[in-house]
């Protein structure tokens, strides 16, 4: 068994760019793992320490995930850092169901994204890291590099480390033959 890892899906970040490419990347990612018998997991970052101001707050509405996307036989795993294994418990729940195998998409591809595809790389997990499924709400201005392309910096940075295949949407559903674009 493999599983799609949904990384910070969330309102707080979907909301504030049009993710709509990526967005629907996911949906398809979601429904072929789906179809396939493989399991499904979302994570939300949430923050709670005196901080009902923080969009974040797990008790705030926009640090929700759509409620549209998750099913009841998935998981969701509330994280606090930039990890999805610090102390969040996925680690024993993949290796108790034997599952080796994660394709990381989701928010925000220059931190969530990065540092769990080589945490999970550092487990010993096959990793599948979707180019075109992740993204971010920082551009080139926010490494002072106006003309950076945040999200070929990371793939390329996760390619060339060897800590993951790096591959497009069109691929994996390839792979699922009856979901190819």
């Amino acid at each position: 068994m493999k599983a799609l890892i949904v990384i910070d899906m969330q309102y707080v970040i979907t909301s504030r760019k049009d993710f709509i490419l990526v967005q629907n990347n996911i949906d398809l990612l979601i429904k072929a793992y789906r179809e396939k018998g493989h399991k499904i997991v979302f994570t939300r970052h949430v923050v709670d320490i005196d901080e009902k101001h923080n969009p974040y707050h797990s008790q705030r509405e926009e640090s929700k995930i759509d409620s549209d996307l998750v099913l009841d036989e998935d998981k969701v795993i509330l994280k606090s850092t930039k990890s999805i294994f610090r102390d969040t418990g996925l680690d024993l729940f993949l290796k108790d169901l034997g599952i080796r195998d994660l394709t990381i998409v989701g928010f925000n591809s220059d931190d969530s994204c990065l540092i769990s595809t080589f945490a999970a790389y550092e487990r010993g997990y096959n990793v599948i890291f979707v180019e075109d499924a992740v993204e971010t709400l920082r551009d080139g201005y926010d490494y002072d590099m106006p003309e950076l392309r945040v999200n070929d910096l990371v793939a390329r940075s996760i390619e060339m480390s060897g800590g993951a295949e790096v591959v497009l949407t069109e691929d994996i559903l390839g792979e699922f033959s009856d979901y190819y674009i």
